[in-house]
């Protein structure tokens, strides 16, 4: 599971709490249902045990076991008595700004779904507990409530798996290469450079940075770098050859293939482009 891509993608995300429940079950019993209509659920056992069966996975459940279920699939649960279950019902949207606020209302498949292993049970609990009395508040303020606590919980359960993928001294290496990534992207930069940051060899750092972010170090960083080049060809009136310099790319003919490719212009059209449309807009 590449959590740092999935950051990324949940960080474009709005959400709409529809309902939270707390469920009490109060004798052993057959459970069914289909997970209809365009609700995300997420379902957090606080009490009891059981097994749940989710299409054609199953899944033993028990106090701190946490599930995700998407829209249309078939859930059959045999409970015990005295299992007891949070149940919070969204949905979502993909909002992102391109000179201008854009809203999807048919976003992708979520990133994630299933049972979601989680270590930190106790903060991830009160965080449900949080949002069940929000769900009880009338008003807008209980509204906006809900949609802060569902970020919060989302990022807590991301932040959880992370934590179990990369351990220790490995995460904390990987990190760092990051962090020298975005504070020296102007200056040339190798993988022997990124490894030794992290305290790793080469070929083990290219490892365990695609298993943590989805991609090559190489690849992460010229992303940074054409990041920094989109904003400086936007907001300052430097030319093409000095902005190549000031992302780190000393050959600005090199710069304009790499940027064309990523972006599917040239750096010089994508400037134009860019204003041309502040002109329209200070008209």
């Amino acid at each position: 599971m590449y959590t740092h891509n999935i950051l990324k993608i949940l960080n474009s995300y709005v959400y709409a709490v529809h309902s939270v429940d707390y469920y009490v079950n109060q004798e052993a019993k057959m459970m069914f249902s289909s997970n209809e209509g365009s609700y995300h659920c997420l379902c957090y056992i606080n009490k009891g045990s059981g097994k749940v069966s989710v299409n054609e996975d199953t899944f033993s459940f028990s106090a701190g076991s946490l599930f995700l279920f998407v829209p249309g699939v078939q859930i059959k649960g045999l409970m015990a008595a005295g299992v007891e279950f949070y149940l919070v019902r969204f949905r979502y949207a993909i909002a992102y700004y391109e000179n201008e606020w854009v809203f999807d209302g048919t976003p992708s498949k979520f990133p994630i779904e299933g049972e979601l292993t989680i270590k930190n049970t106790a903060h991830i609990l009160t965080v449900f507990k949080n949002l069940k009395r929000a769900a009880e508040r009338q008003g807008k303020i209980g509204s906006i409530k809900l949609k802060a606590l569902l970020n919060e919980l989302i990022f807590l359960v991301i932040e959880d798996i992370r934590s179990q993928l990369m351990e220790g001294s490995v995460q904390k290496g990987i990190e760092q290469s990051i962090d020298f990534m975005e504070e020296h992207y102007c200056a040339p930069i190798t993988l022997e450079q990124l490894s030794q940051t992290a305290g790793l060899s080469s070929s083990y750092y290219s490892k365990c940075f695609k298993d943590y972010t989805g991609q090559p170090p190489i690849d992460y960083l010229r992303e940074i770098r054409l990041k920094k080049a989109k904003e400086l060809l936007m907001f300052s009136k430097e030319k093409l050859k000095v902005v190549a310099g000031l992302v780190g790319y000393q050959d600005e003919f090199y710069f304009s293939r790499v940027f064309k490719k990523q972006f599917g212009v040239s750096p010089k059209e994508f400037a134009k482009q860019f204003r041309s449309n502040q002109d329209i807009e200070n008209r």
